[in-house]
C-alpha cells in the first residue's frame, strides 16, 4: 500500500507599493510641493524638490494682495457699476487700491500669520480677481454694483472672517485690496 503525504505548503508574500519619494528644500525647511511666503520679498515661493523657486513674473497666477482695509465710508450696493465702486474707493480711504474679491481674500489669509477680518461687514466682489483684470458674476454684486433693490443681494465679508450676503439697499463698507 502506498502512503500519501499530504503537506501544507506556505509562503511569504510579498505587496510592493510604489512610493513616491519626495525631495527636500532646504533655507527654509521644505518638501515637494510646499508653498511659502517671504513677507520681506512680498512673494510666493514653492519647493521643487530641491530649490525654493519664486512665483513671480507674469502669468503665474493670481496675485496676492500686500494689504486689506476698508473704506472710510459707507454705501448701498448702488456705485453705478464697477467703475463708480472704484472712485468710491479711492475717495473713501482706499486710494491706490481696488475692491477686494472673495478669492484675493483667500489668498491673502493662506500667506499671513493671522486671518484678515474687518471691523464691520464690507462688501466684497465675487469672480476672480487678479490685480485688476477680473472676471465677474452679475449675482451676488448688486447687479454689478447697479442695485440698491433690497430684493437683489451682494456679497459681504463679515466681522467673523466668513462670507454672507445682504439686500443691496444697506449700506456697507468696501472691502479694499492693495496689490504692489
Amino acid at each position: 500500500m502506498g502512503k500519501r503525504i499530504f503537506g501544507v505548503v506556505s509562503g511569504v508574500v510579498a505587496l510592493c507599493i510604489p512610493v513616491t519619494a519626495y525631495s527636500a528644500c532646504t533655507s527654509p525647511a521644505g518638501n515637494e510641493g510646499d508653498l511659502r511666503y517671504d513677507s520681506t520679498a512680498k512673494a510666493v515661493y514653492f519647493c521643487d524638490g530641491t530649490n525654493w523657486q519664486g512665483m513671480g513674473g507674469s502669468g503665474s497666477g493670481p496675485a496676492v494682495p500686500t494689504d486689506i482695509k476698508i473704506t472710510t465710508s459707507q454705501d448701498n450696493g448702488s456705485f453705478n457699476g464697477f467703475t463708480g465702486m472704484q472712485a468710491f474707493i479711492e475717495a473713501n480711504g482706499c486710494a491706490g487700491y481696488q475692491i477686494c474679491h472673495v478669492e484675493d481674500i483667500q489668498r491673502y489669509n493662506m500667506f499671513q500669520s493671522s486671518a484678515y477680518n474687518p471691523s464691520s461687514d464690507a462688501w466684497v466682489a465675487i469672480g476672480e480677481g487678479d490685480n485688476g483684470n477680473a472676471t465677474y458674476s452679475v449675482e451676488g454684486t448688486c447687479s454689478n454694483w447697479n442695485s440698491s433693490n433690497s430684493g437683489v443681494y451682494g456679497f459681504v465679508l463679515k466681522t467673523s472672517g466668513s462670507i454672507g450676503y445682504t439686500g443691496c439697499n444697506n449700506s456697507r463698507y468696501v472691502v479694499c485690496c492693495k496689490f504692489d
